[in-house]
């Protein structure tokens, strides 16, 4: 066998005693394995009972066992019971399995058990956390004891340290957190590993309650040592989803409260050793509020994330953070970085590349801690490229940055601004500052009264400041906006509580009304001040230029000192300037303005005044910016008449002449020399003269524009004490009058004499006059403006005229003729309780006063002296000898129709009319001794008359559905005579009668009683209808209608009767005839007509028929004579009161009779009849 073969087989054969040597050794180990888990599993008593001795409370195992899960076997116990120590009545924490890892070479060595490993999984644990930070176990049922940990008989550190591994695994702990109630709840423990190497390492990942958050990873690197830990680091942190309102729920920053929020967060590297951190947060959703002050509203962080790098301790410590994302309130800023950097020694240093300013001062505002600075100034803006540094004491040292659109809140003497843009550089003792704005807008309330603005300021700032001492500097200055260009140099220096100014500005294109809204109000004098507020109203500065160089507390400069220096030279274009309170404003002024010391002087090449233009006129103001400014004005000015009344009346001088041009209106040329010397502040202190020059001017009254007075020549002079003029010429309705102007020592008259004809007074009532006025005649107008009190005037004004030349065609009393002389006096004037009057008198006859305030309220009187103004709507009052109701109404149809058609009827004023007359006639008819009162409320007239002949009332609605109603108590009339006399009295045409109603109680005709009467009547187009009539008595029942109508060529009237009685004696009797027939059955019927209305009846005009039935009577004994009167009777009319026949021998017995009837035709003034029977 070769040596090979042989070695192989030794080798082979030691192999196998190996192997065999190695199953036995496995197959006693696992021999051994399973007698000892046999005698584990049936020992777990004893071992309970171990453990109890061991940790001094009750434990209870479900099973136990020795598992072998690598070379080493490993101590399984199941269904782990930790119960509380006294009393035993409840669980502490329970665990499913609990595998402990025995090492057995170090328990051999030892004699003692010594676990290497262990591993829980299971595990229900209740902790306690008290208000003092005390921790106790809480047994899971809930119940009493609270068991605390006692670790004093532990050596923690070293126990840990001894094992090679700790593993909990699907744990559940119950957390009940008195110190801080938000942290409770239940936590689940996925992993929780503790692994011993050449570090230690814990690894964890655990499931927070859903109120604070979702997961909680983390993996961190130690030495663990005898002394405790030491050189950690963290490898890996993750915290997701953290709810920042529950973790913050009783911590405020600063009195803020978070009441909403998400976190997430990651360290990648965190060391003690290396004493740095680094890593990601992200904030989501974050609302800050102060919930002292909920009205104050909210902050929303609506997203927050980015990259740190933090590095250093205590004393020295350095924060990078980039790229950082930030959304405020649904503002997001760009993307941005910042670096701080914090010495003990050295103080801070922050370097950011962005910061919206805004959003720190929501955030501030919230906070009653928050800097001053940012709650009372507000700040908002962005700033780029930030650098600040502070001193130890953190005080600022430096700052370098870039603003864009900067705004803030004035605060005491710091004006705010908004769109400042600028860049900065700033030193304790100096400041630069590069300014570039647009759209600037500066407030500034203790200096200005509003806020300016500029479309685009430009400058460099330089600032010194020294103690109390400072010094600020202006240049390349550049300022534009729709009031002005200004640019220069500006220079201010502060010494020893003086401040001295180093102005040097050129303007353009400066709007003057606007000048005082960019000048400090504490350098103006207030006297000044108080006036420059109003006076500039226009114009505009074309170029200029100012200077002012000097102490400004003694601005204007009025005094000795050759260094103080202001000087001013601004040429200007349609300047206006509103000089004193009552007086016209300059206007239009174009020419040169220059200013020295405290006075203004005014070189106009143009210029108006109340429209009149400046022919040679100069003007100063002395005292312009300090004292009591005082404008002189002297020149002459050219316009016309209007102008002149205009500056009249927009003087203070108006007072003395009302409000002429009120009622006024001029036209034609005239001139005003004028000298004004006008105190500013009180313009009442004016003194004036001058005088307006008419040159064929013309006036008008507003309320007559048809009548101007025309071609007026002369001069008005006035002054201070009024006006007067003499002999002024003028034509009115091209006929001439006088005008004289005489002042008195209360009042001036204006007196106006001419004359004037009936057509020229159809112009004045404009075009309306009637025609029954004819003529010319003379006439004089006084106006008397008199001065009640200071500054309160009155005018009267009174027209008189004679009337010699004018025929007025009217009944009487009021018409007359061209050679008849009644005096017409009017008034206009107020009376003693300060109330306008419009008085009239004609001749004694009529008079009127009426209030001019209130159309409806006057009262008009005829033939009674004084009229009196009623408290209120209007009064007619009357005493008359003879009235003519035809005549009035004949004329009122002749000349007055049509503006009665016209009256608008709806809003008539109430009005009361007393009216006493002794003749009162209506066509033929006559009333005697007539009283009547009437009155209207609301469009209804109520009238109450009485006379000799009537007694009644009557109710006429104006405008209404419903009928006039009139009712008498008694009517006794007697028909007026038919004979050759009254035939040819003159007959007046009547208007349709209106619809009505009538009720007579008694009516008596030429002694015929007639009883009681009823009648409804109706107008309806071209016809008034007599709808019903009746007649009522004891012996009398008669029925009418008829009609009347009318067109233009002539009226017409008819009329139907129905009569009845059952006593013809006794209606005989009440007729005023004989009792000579009796008879119960009587019956008329007739139906008349004739061509005129129905008053104007006539037997000669008269047509129509009747027919008489009597039917079985008596003609009884009568006296010679009767029977005419009884054929009297029956002919109703035209057949004489006596017929020559004579049947007294026939009748003297009486005689009874079956019938009489017959016909009657009426025509031609005759009754004719051919078939009267008697039988």
């Amino acid at each position: 066998m070769s040596l090979m073969h042989r070695s192989l087989h030794i080798a082979g054969r030691q192999v196998t005693n190996i192997v065999v040597m190695t199953a036995v050794i496995m197959l006693v180990c696992v021999g051994l394995a399973y007698w000892f888990s046999n005698a584990i599993a049936e020992r777990k008593d004893e071992i309970a009972a171990w453990a109890t001795e061991k940790t001094g409370y009750p434990i209870q195992i479900g099973e136990a066992g020795l598992y072998w899960f690598d070379l080493f076997p490993k101590l399984m116990v199941t269904d782990i019971s930790v119960m509380q120590a006294e009393p035993d009545i409840g669980e502490l924490f329970t665990a499913e399995e609990l595998y402990i890892g025995v090492d057995l070479i170090a328990s051999l060595q030892q004699r003692a058990l010594v676990v290497d490993t262990a591993r829980i999984s299971g595990l229900q644990l209740g902790i306690k956390r008290s208000a003092d930070g005390d921790i106790s176990l809480i047994g899971l049922q809930g119940k009493s004891v609270d068991q605390k940990f006692d670790d004093t008989q532990i050596d923690w550190a070293e126990q840990i340290r001894s094992w090679r591994g700790i593993e909990l695994l699907s744990a559940q702990i119950q957390f009940d957190d008195q110190m801080q109630p938000q942290f409770s709840g239940l936590y689940e423990v996925n992993e929780l590993a503790l692994l011993q190497g050449k570090q230690s390492t814990l690894i964890g990942d655990i499931q927070l309650p859903h109120h604070l958050g979702q997961q909680l990873s983390f993996t961190v690197d130690a030495m663990l040592t005898s002394s405790g830990i030491s050189n950690w680091r963290v490898e890996q942190l993750d915290a997701r989803q953290l709810q920042l309102a529950t973790i913050f729920q009783n911590q405020q920053m600063q009195d803020v409260s978070v009441t909403r929020g998400r976190a997430d967060v990651s360290v990648g590297i965190g060391s003690n050793l290396n004493k740095q951190w680094q890593g990601q947060i992200q904030l989501l959703d974050v609302a800050l509020e102060n919930l002292s002050h909920p009205d104050r509203g909210s902050v929303t962080i609506n997203s927050l994330s980015g990259e740190f790098n933090w590095q250093g301790d205590g004393t020295a410590w350095q924060l990078a953070a980039e790229p950082i994302q930030l959304t405020i309130d649904d503002d997001s800023w760009p993307q941005s970085t910042l670096n701080l950097q914090f010495s003990e020694t050295d103080g801070w240093f922050a370097e950011t590349s962005f910061v919206r300013l805004s959003d720190l001062t929501a955030l501030a505002l919230l906070s009653d801690k928050a800097p001053a600075l940012l709650t009372q100034y507000q700040p908002a803006g962005d700033i780029r490229d930030i650098q600040l540094s502070l001193n130890s004491n953190n005080e600022l040292q430096s700052a370098k940055m870039i603003v864009d659109e900067f705004a803030s809140q004035p605060v005491d003497q710091v004006p705010g601004v908004t769109g400042l843009s600028m860049e900065v550089e700033w030193e304790p003792a100096s400041a630069h500052a590069l300014i570039s704005s647009r759209n600037l807008t500066m407030y500034a309330p203790t200096w200005l009264p509003e806020a300016i603005y500029f479309d685009m300021a430009e400058a460099n700032l330089d600032w010194n400041t020294a103690e109390t001492n400072w010094q600020m500097q202006l240049t390349d200055l550049n300022i534009w906006n729709n009031d002005m260009t200004l640019r220069g140099e500006v220079g201010l220096e502060h010494q020893s509580n003086t401040t001295f100014a180093d102005i040097d500005l050129q303007m353009l294109d400066v709007a003057i009304a606007n000048w005082l809204s960019y000048v400090p109000r504490s350098i103006l004098d207030p006297d000044y001040l108080k006036w420059a507020e109003k006076a500039y109203t226009g114009g505009q500065i074309e170029t200029g230029s100012l200077k002012l160089k000097g102490n400004l507390a003694e601005f204007p400069f009025t005094g000795e000192n050759s260094e103080n220096e202001f000087e001013a030279t601004l040429n200007v274009i349609n300047v206006g300037l509103d000089y004193g309170k009552g007086w016209p404003v300059l206007e239009n002024i174009s020419g040169q303005v220059l200013s020295s010391g405290n006075k203004l002087d005014i070189l106009p090449k143009a210029g108006r005044i109340a429209g009149f233009d400046f022919v040679n006129v100069s003007a100063e103001i002395n005292n312009i910016y300090a004292g009591k400014p005082v404008l002189d004005l002297t020149g002459l000015l050219s316009g016309n008449t209007e102008d002149a009344l205009n500056f009249l009346q927009a003087s203070p001088l108006s007072s003395r002449y009302g409000d002429i041009t009120d009622w006024v209106k001029a036209e034609g040329k005239s001139n005003i020399a004028l000298n004004l010397k006008i105190p500013l502040l009180d313009p009442n202190a004016t003194d004036a003269d001058g005088h307006v020059s008419f040159e064929t001017s013309q006036l008008t009254v507003t309320a007559m524009p048809d009548m101007p007075i025309q071609n007026i020549n002369g001069q008005l002079f006035f002054s201070n004490d009024g006006v007067n003029a003499e002999a002024i010429t003028a034509t009115f309705l091209d006929r001439p009058m006088k005008i004289d102007v005489l002042p008195g020592t209360e009042s001036t008259l204006v007196t106006a004499k001419g004359e004037i004809s009936s057509q020229q007074l159809a112009q004045l009532w404009q075009g309306k006059m009637p025609g029954f006025v004819k003529g010319t005649t003379q006439y004089q107008a006084d106006v008397e403006v008199s001065e009640k009190s200071l500054g309160e005037f009155d005018t009267d004004i009174r027209v008189i005229s004679e009337l010699a030349g004018l025929t007025i065609d009217a009944p009487e009393p009021l018409g007359k003729t061209a050679a008849d002389k009644r005096l017409l006096d009017i008034k206009l004037s107020k009376d003693d309780e300060q109330r306008s009057l419009l008085q009239l008198n004609y001749a004694d006859i009529a008079s009127a006063v009426w209030l001019i305030q209130d159309s409806a309220r006057g009262e008009i009187t005829i033939g009674i002296p004084e009229p009196e103004l009623p408290a209120s709507g209007i009064r007619l009052r009357g005493r008359l000898n003879e009235l003519s109701i035809s005549e009035w109404m004949q004329w009122q149809q002749t000349w007055l129709a049509d503006s009665i058609t016209e009256q608008n009827f709806d809003n008539w004023p109430a009005v009361d009319i007393e009216m006493a007359v002794d003749n009162l006639r209506f066509n033929q008819w006559v009333l005697n001794d007539v009283q009547t009162k009437a009155f209207q409320r609301n469009q209804i007239w109520q009238m109450d008359i009485q006379s000799r002949q009537l007694r009644g009332d009557i109710r006429w609605p104006v405008e209404s559905d419903s009928l006039p109603t009139l009712h008498f108590d008694f009517v006794d009339l007697q028909l007026p005579a038919s004979n050759n006399q009254s035939n040819g009295r003159k007959k007046f045409k009547s208007e349709l009668w209106p619809s009505f109603q009538l009720n007579i109680d008694s009516l008596t005709v030429d002694g015929m009683q007639l009883g009681r009467v009823q009648a409804r009547a109706l107008q309806q187009g071209n016809s008034w209808l007599l709808q019903s009539a009746s007649m009522q008595s004891a012996v009398l029942q008669a029925e009418l209608d008829g009609v009347w109508q009318k067109n233009d060529l002539a009226d017409s009237s008819q009329l139907n009767l129905k009569l009845t009685s059952n006593d013809l004696a006794g209606l005989f009797e009440d007729l005023g005839y004989q009792a000579a027939i009796h008879s119960n059955q009587v019956g008329v019927t007739g139906q008349f007509s004739w061509p005129d209305e129905p008053l104007n009846l006539s037997m000669a005009n008269l047509q129509g028929n009747l027919n008489l039935q009597i039917d079985d009577g008596q003609l009884v004994d009568v006296e010679p004579g009767a029977a005419g009167r009884i054929f009297g009777l029956m002919s109703f009319a035209a057949i004489p009161r006596r017929l020559a026949l004579d049947f007294s021998d026939f009748f003297g017995k009486g005689f009874s009779f079956r019938e009489i009837s017959g016909d009657f035709q009426f025509a031609n003034g005759q009754a004719v009849t051919d078939n009267l029977n008697m039988r």
